[in-house]
Order: structure tokens, then sequence, then C-alpha cells
């Protein structure tokens, strides 16, 4: 929406870059009085975003860690508190699964197979589970794999967990 006044905003992440974005946008609004009632409103809108975006993360943390599964998954490398609440909700209940790999197979992370006399062959993955669950899932597991490629990175994101 500022864009049509020529001005472009930096990216907003966790810290100090959040304030740098609000300091900007306080910035751009000195420049025209429209502008101020819009930057204004734009930047009490950020605070209470971000304030209940914590809130919702410490909620959502202390519920992981009062879950002895949760904390279970979570001390694979990847797996953080939405994506072992997620996996628990999903699952629910892993009695009614006789084998680990049906998991698996009920989140659509198995390959198709094609079997047809002396011709068998697997190819891509059934995707016929969850497809958010399994986004959450692949993004779990290329942290894993950057978090054992680099243990500097893992160590860190272990202490953010609070382990």
């Amino acid at each position: 929406m500022l864009k049509i006044f020529g001005i472009r905003m930096i990216g907003v992440n966790k810290g100090r870059l959040r304030q740098g974005f609000r300091d900007q946008l306080a910035a751009a609004g000195e420049t025209d009085p429209v502008l101020e009632t819009i930057a204004d409103a734009f930047i009490l809108i950020h605070e209470t975003l971000c304030a209940d975006a914590g809130a919702l993360d410490k909620e959502i943390l202390c519920v992981a860690r009062k879950s002895t599964l949760c904390r279970r998954l979570m001390t694979n490398p990847g797996i953080g508190s939405i994506v072992g609440l997620s996996v628990i909700a999903h699952v629910y209940d892993a009695n009614r699964f006789r084998k680990t790999a049906d998991i698996g197979a009920f989140l659509g992370l198995t390959p198709w197979r094609h079997r047809s006399g002396e011709i068998d062959y697997s190819g891509r993955i059934s995707k016929c589970g969850d497809v958010q669950m399994r986004g959450l899932l692949f993004e779990a597991d290329w942290f894993g794999q950057a978090v054992l490629a680099n243990k500097d990175l893992g160590c860190k994101a272990c202490r953010s967990q609070g382990f």
C-alpha cells in the first residue's frame, strides 16, 4: 500500500528489525499528513500483532513442554513445538496403526508403487494425507538435515527450545 507513495519497507523478522520497521513507518509518516494517519494505524496494528504472536508462541511452547510425547518428539532435530503438537493432533492415537510404516502412509509420505508381473517400480510420494502436515514434516526434515550438517546451529536451536 505504501508503494504507491514511493516508499519501500524493509523485511520484518524478530527483535530489532521489528522496531526498525516501525521506525521506518514513522519516518515515512512525517513526509505527508495522509501517510502519517496510515503509518500510525500500521504501527499500532504491527505492535499488537507482534505482542499477540509472542504470547501465542509462549502458550504453544508451554503446552508442548507439558506433553511428554511432544517433548520426546522435540528431541529430534528440526521438530519444534508446532510440528510436535501437529503430529500428535493428526495421529491422535498411534495404537490404531499396526506398524509404524502405516503412519507414513496415513500422512501420504510413502512412495507410490506399481507392481505387475515382473515389473516393480516406485514413484513419487502418494500425497494422500494432509497437505499442511506433510509440509510441516518436510520443513522439519530440511531443518534437521541442516542441523546435522552444522552442529553449532543444532546447539543454538536446542538452547532456544529450552533443552
